[in-house]
C-alpha cells in the first residue's frame, strides 16, 4: 500500500531582492538575474563594528540580505516593544511568513489551534545568541527566549495555539530539509493533520562570515556559478520561508490551490569522511535512494533536481557524483536529468536552503516550467558524460509517456547531514472545481469583508486587494475573505455586484475616501462585539413585491420561507400567501409579514447571525418570540394564525392614525377625540386608535394645529378597547400554548420591560392585543445598560428612525427582503464585530487574496530605549507615571491610575514575566531601587502599593525592602 502523498498548499517568504511572496519569487526566477549584492551601508557599518580591526575588508561583502530585517509588527503578535527588541530576527520574520503562508494556503489561521497542527523549523544561524550573550553584554528577562533556537518553532506554536509537535532542527544547511522529512513522517502517520515547516537564516554575526571567507568557500567576487568550471564559491544569504502541508485526502479542490505533492524524503550522513566538512557522494546517493523508495518511484521517473549547488569546486563535483549514483546510473542512456540551483540567483540561505529549494521546485511544478540557473556558462565535463544538463533558460517541464516527471531537492549540511525530497506535479483541477456556478449569484451582491489589526494595516491591505481583484469571480473572492481569513478589530466591507466596483471601493478605502459600495471602516470600541438585538416591525412594512427577489437570489431564504408557509398553512387549514401573490386584506398582510420575518430570522441564523435580545412591535412580537426561542415554529404559527383571524373581524370597526406628538400630547388629543394612544414609537411619534369618527375628529384638529398626521392603511383599531370582546376567544384558542425558556432576552413592547420566555402564554397574547405598544420604553430598556446594535427585521424598514430617535447613537441595520439592503445589513453587522460564520455563497474554485499587510512601527525595530535615570527626589505622581509607562511598554496594558491603582496585577493583565522585566528597568532607573526584586513587586500586588514601596525606598537610607533583603 502506497504512503499517502502530501500537498504543499501555501508559502510565505522573506528573501533578498524584496521577495515577500510566491509571485515575487516566481518573478525573480523568470528574470534570471541575481538578487545578492553589496551589504547596505547601515548594515555594513554594524558588521564592521563586530569584526576584529584586522578582518575589516576594504569593500562591503556581497551578501543576500533581507530588507528591514528587524522590522516587526510586534503588536499583532501581542509582543511588547521590549521583548521584540530582544528577539532573534529569525523569530520575528518567521512569525510573519508563517502567518502569510497559512493565508496563502487558504486556511483560516485560528482554525489551526489544537493538537492536530505541528510546527517544524530548520535553522543553523545562532547569530543573535552570539550577540545577546557576548562577554560584558547586559542581559534581560527576554534574552534567553529571544535567542533560543528552540523558540523558533515554539513561538509559532504559541501564537497559533498549535499543540502538536513543535521542533527545531539544526543539521546546518540541510536543516529545513530535515524538518520537512519529519513533518512528512508525522503527517503520513496521522500524528498531525496540518504541518507548518519553516526555515530561517540571518547574517547578524559578521565574524561567522569572516570565518567562511578564511575557509575559502565564499566567492570573493560575489558571483556564484553552480556546476560551472569557473565555480569559485558561494554567497551567503538571509532568508525566512514557510510552507503549509496537508495530506491530499484533506485537500478540498474548491478551496485549496496545490502547488505540488511531496511524495517522499530521505536523510543520511556522510559518516567518517576524510574531513568533517567534506561531502561524500555515496552517502548523498543513499539519501536519494531512500527518498525514491519512500516515494515509490524509480530514478527514471525523476526529470529535474534542484541541487544543493553551492558553486564550490569540490562540492559541485561531489554532488554531481552523488546525482550520478542516485539517478543517472539507473536511467536509460538516452535520458537527461536537468540539474538546477537557485543559489546563484538567491544566495545560499543555509539553514533555510532546502525549503527555498522546495519552494522553487513547487513553483516549477505548478507552472510546468524549469527555472534557469544563473551564471552557468561552462558546464562541468562530468555532467554531460553522466546524462545531466544545467538549464540556463526557462524550459518546459519534462514529461515521460505524457506524464510530468517528478522533481528532487537536495540539501547538504557542512557537518555531513544530507536530505533529499521527491516532489510530484498535482493532478489538474477538475472543470467543476475551477468553474464558478452562476444563476442566483447574479441576483445577490457579494459581501467582501476586509479587516486588520490597525487602521494603517487595513488601508494597506485594501490597496493590495484592489490591485488583485480584476479578473476574479467576486463571490468566490468574497467566500475566501469570509471563510479563510481571521477577522480583526478594524473592519470594512464592500457590497456590490461587480468586481470593478469592488476594486474601486477598496482603492478608496486604501486612501481613506468614501465610496457608495463601501461600508465602514469602523473599529468596535469594546473587546467583544456589542449586544445584538433583532427588532421586528409590526403592521406596515409589507409591500407588493416583497420577498420575490430574495427568494430567487438566496436559496436559504427560499427554503426558510417555504418552511414558514407550511407551518402557518397547517394552522389556518389552507394555503397561505406566497411571494408574488396579492396582499388582500388584513389577515393576509399579517400572515405575509410573519412569514417574511421568520424566513429572514432563519436565514440570518444560517449565516451565524443570532440575536442576544429581541423586541417585537405589535404583531412583530410573534416572530420575535420565535427568534428568542420561547416559541417553536409551530407554536409561533399557531399564535399568528389565531391572532390574525380574530383581529381581522374588526376590519370595519375603526383604524389608526400616526401623529407627530410625544406620548403626553397624544393622550390629550386622544382624550379630546374619543380615541386611545395605541403606540408610542419614539419621543416624537405616537399612534392613535379607535373608531372612524374619532379618527376624523383628531385628524381635523391636528390639521388646524399644523401637526403632521397620517392614517395607517389596511389596519384595524388595534390596542384599543374595541379589541376587548376578542380577548376571551383568543385566550381560549391558545390555552394549550406551552412556551419555554428563551435563549435571547425578550423585551416586551406590551410591558416595556423584559419577560421570561415561559411568560408568553395564551394569556399574554390575549392581553397583548389590547395593551398599547410601548416601543419607546422597550428600546430604552434594551439600550440602557450597554451598547446594543439593532437589526430591524421586516420586508422594508419602518422602525429604524424611531430606534435612532429613542436611543441616539445606536447602530441600526435593516434586514429586509431587498437583496442589496440585506447584504448591506450583513456588512454593517460585520464591521460592528458580528462576523457571519460563512459566506452567502460557498467557494466553487480556489482563489487567493494578498496577505494581510503588517504595521511596522519604528518602536518595534529599534532596541528598547533604556529607562532614563530619575531624579533623587520624585513625587508620587512622577513615580505613578513612570510605572504606568513601564507597564504599557512591557505588557501593552494601558493603566489609568485613577481607576486601576488598587486592581491586582492579574486583573490588569500584567503577568509575572512582565513584572520581571519591569523590575529590571526600575533597578536601572534609580540607585535606591537597585536591590528591588521581582518578589517585591509580586508582594506589592497593586500599582498603588508598588508606588508606595518605591517612594519609601527613595526616602529611606539604607533601603529596606518588603522581602527583608537589602
Amino acid at each position: 500500500m502506497s504512503a499517502p502523498r502530501v500537498a504543499l498548499l501555501g508559502m510565505g517568504l522573506r528573501l533578498p531582492g524584496s521577495i515577500t511572496s510566491p509571485a515575487d519569487l516566481e518573478h525573480a526566477l523568470e528574470q534570471g538575474g541575481s538578487v545578492v549584492g553589496p551589504v547596505p551601508e547601515q548594515r555594513w557599518k554594524g558588521m564592521c563594528e563586530d569584526l576584529h580591526p584586522d578582518e575589516v575588508p576594504e569593500q562591503p561583502w556581497t551578501l543576500g540580505v533581507v530588507d528591514d530585517l528587524e522590522r516587526f509588527d510586534h503588536a499583532f503578535f501581542s509582543i511588547s516593544v521590549d521583548e521584540a527588541a530582544q528577539m532573534d530576527p529569525q523569530q520575528k520574520k518567521l512569525l510573519e511568513v508563517v502567518y502569510e503562508a497559512v493565508q496563502d494556503a487558504g486556511i483560516c489561521p485560528s482554525s489551526l489551534a489544537g493538537p492536530r497542527t505541528g510546527v517544524y523549523t530548520g535553522a543553523a544561524s545562532f547569530d543573535r545568541a552570539a550577540h545577546a550573550f557576548a562577554p560584558g553584554t547586559a542581559s534581560s528577562v527576554h534574552a534567553a527566549s529571544g535567542a533560543s533556537m528552540a523558540v523558533l518553532a515554539n513561538r509559532i506554536s504559541y501564537h497559533l495555539d498549535a499543540q502538536g509537535p513543535s521542533l527545531n532542527f539544526d543539521s546546518a544547511c540541510s536543516a529545513s530539509g530535515t524538518a520537512l522529512h519529519y513533518a512528512l513522517r508525522d503527517l503520513r502517520s496521522g500524528v498531525v493533520d496540518t504541518a507548518i515547516v519553516a526555515g530561517a537564516n540571518s547574517l547578524e554575526a559578521a565574524p561567522i562570515t569572516a570565518g567562511f571567507h578564511k575557509l575559502g568557500v565564499l566567492a570573493p567576487d560575489g558571483v556564484c556559478a553552480p556546476f560551472d568550471t569557473d565555480a569559485h564559491g558561494y554567497v551567503r544569504s538571509e532568508g525566512m520561508v514557510a510552507v503549509v502541508l496537508r495530506r491530499t485526502e484533506n485537500v478540498d479542490p474548491r478551496v485549496h490551490r496545490v502547488y505540488a505533492h511531496l511524495a517522499g524524503s530521505g536523510l543520511s550522513h556522510g559518516g567518517r569522511a576524510p574531513h568533517l566538512v567534506a561531502p561524500r557522494a555515496p552517502h548523498q546517493a543513499r539519501a536519494i535512494t531512500q527518498a525514491l523508495v519512500d516515494a515509490q518511484l524509480t530514478p527514471a521517473q525523476v526529470g529535474v533536481v534542484h541541487a544543493h549547488g553551492t558553486g564550490t569546486k569540490a562540492g559541485d563535483l561531489e554532488e554531481t557524483r552523488g546525482l550520478t549514483q542516485g539517478y543517472t546510473d539507473h536511467q536509460p542512456d538516452d535520458s537527461c536529468l536537468l540539474v538546477s540551483s537557485s543559489k546563484a540567483a538567491l544566495g545560499h540561505t543555509e539553514g533555510a536552503a532546502a525549503l527555498v529549494g522546495v519552494c522553487v521546485m513547487a513553483l516549477g511544478l505548478h507552472r510546468h516550467q524549469v527555472w534557469p540557473t544563473v551564471d552557468h556558462t561552462q558546464p562541468l565535463p562530468l555532467l554531460g558524460k553522466k546524462g545531466m544538463r544545467v538549464p540556463t533558460r526557462i524550459e518546459p517541464w519534462p514529461h515521460m509517456d505524457g506524464q510530468p516527471l517528478a522533481g528532487g531537492v537536495s540539501a547538504f549540511g557542512f557537518g555531513g547531514s544530507n536530505a533529499h525530497i521527491i516532489m510530484t506535479c498535482p493532478p489538474p483541477p477538475s472543470d467543476d472545481a475551477s468553474r464558478p456556478t452562476q444563476g442566483a449569484r447574479r441576483l445577490l451582491p457579494a459581501l467582501l469583508p476586509i479587516s486588520a489589526h490597525t487602521r494603517p494595516a487595513l488601508t494597506h491591505t485594501a490597496t493590495r486587494w484592489a490591485q488583485h481583484l480584476p479578473g476574479q469571480d467576486l463571490h468566490t473572492v468574497a467566500a475566501a475573505a469570509m471563510d479563510r481569513r481571521d477577522h480583526h478589530r478594524h473592519r470594512a466591507a464592500v457590497v456590490t455586484f461587480d468586481t470593478a466596483t469592488a476594486a474601486q471601493a477598496l482603492e478608496h478605502l486604501g486612501r481613506g475616501a468614501p465610496h457608495e459600495a463601501l461600508v465602514g471602516p469602523y473599529t468596535p470600541t469594546g473587546l467583544a462585539p456589542e449586544q445584538l438585538a433583532f427588532v421586528y416591525s409590526g403592521h406596515g412594512s409589507h409591500h407588493e413585491h416583497m420577498a420575490v427577489e430574495l427568494a430567487a437570489a438566496l436559496p436559504e431564504f427560499a427554503d426558510a420561507l417555504e418552511r414558514a408557509r407550511q407551518a402557518l398553512g397547517a394552522q389556518v387549514g389552507r394555503p397561505v400567501w406566497a411571494p408574488g401573490e396579492a396582499l388582500d386584506g388584513f389577515e393576509t398582510i399579517q400572515h405575509a409579514g410573519w412569514i417574511v420575518q421568520v424566513a429572514l430570522t432563519d436565514t440570518l441564523s444560517e449565516l451565524g447571525i443570532r440575536p442576544t435580545a429581541v423586541v417585537g412591535h405589535s404583531a412583530g412580537e410573534v416572530a420575535a418570540a420565535y427568534a428568542a426561542g420561547a416559541l417553536d415554529l409551530e407554536q409561533s404559527a399557531h399564535v399568528m394564525a389565531a391572532r390574525s383571524r380574530h383581529l381581522a373581524t374588526l376590519g370595519e370597526a375603526g383604524g389608526m392614525l400616526a401623529v407627530a406628538l410625544e406620548a403626553e400630547q397624544a393622550h390629550t388629543v386622544a382624550s379630546d377625540t374619543g380615541l386611545e394612544v395605541a403606540v408610542t414609537n419614539s419621543p416624537q411619534l405616537s399612534v392613535l386608535s379607535g373608531a372612524h369618527a374619532g379618527l376624523e375628529r383628531a385628524a381635523a384638529h391636528l390639521a388646524q394645529q399644523q401637526v403632521w398626521c397620517s392614517p395607517i392603511a389596511d389596519v384595524i383599531p388595534a390596542h384599543s378597547s374595541l379589541v376587548e370582546p376578542l380577548q376571551p376567544a383568543l385566550r381560549a384558542d391558545l390555552v394549550g400554548l406551552d412556551p419555554r425558556p428563551a435563549h435571547a432576552l425578550f423585551i416586551s413592547t406590551a410591558c416595556g420591560a423584559p419577560l421570561q420566555g415561559q411568560e408568553l402564554t395564551g394569556t399574554y397574547w390575549a392581553e397583548q392585543i389590547r395593551r398599547p405598544v410601548r416601543f419607546t420604553d422597550a428600546i430604552t430598556a434594551l439600550t440602557r445598560d450597554q451598547a446594543t446594535g439593532c437589526v430591524e427585521i421586516g420586508a422594508r424598514p419602518v422602525l429604524s428612525g424611531h430606534i435612532s430617535d429613542t436611543a441616539p447613537g445606536t447602530a441600526v441595520a435593516t434586514a429586509t427582503t431587498d437583496p442589496e439592503t440585506l447584504m448591506r445589513a450583513l456588512a454593517g453587522l460585520y464591521v460592528h464585530g458580528h462576523t457571519p460564520t460563512r459566506p452567502t455563497f460557498p467557494a466553487t474554485a480556489p482563489t487567493f487574496l494578498p496577505a494581510l499587510a503588517w504595521d511596522h512601527h519604528p518602536s518595534s525595530v529599534a532596541p528598547a530605549a533604556a529607562v532614563p535615570a530619575v531624579p533623587e527626589q520624585m513625587t508620587t505622581q512622577h513615580i505613578l507615571a513612570l510605572l504606568c509607562g513601564l507597564i504599557a511598554r512591557t505588557s501593552g496594558v494601558q493603566v489609568d491610575p485613577s481607576h486601576d491603582a488598587t486592581a491586582a496585577w492579574g486583573a490588569l493583565g500584567v503577568t509575572s514575566l512582565d513584572l520581571v522585566a519591569i523590575t529590571g528597568q526600575l533597578r536601572a532607573a534609580h540607585r535606591r531601587w537597585a536591590h528591588l526584586t521581582h518578589s517585591d513587586l509580586i508582594q506589592a500586588r497593586t500599582l498603588a502599593r508598588t508606588c508606595d514601596l518605591l517612594v519609601h525606598l527613595e526616602t529611606t537610607a539604607p533601603p529596606t525592602l518588603m522581602n527583608g533583603k537589602s
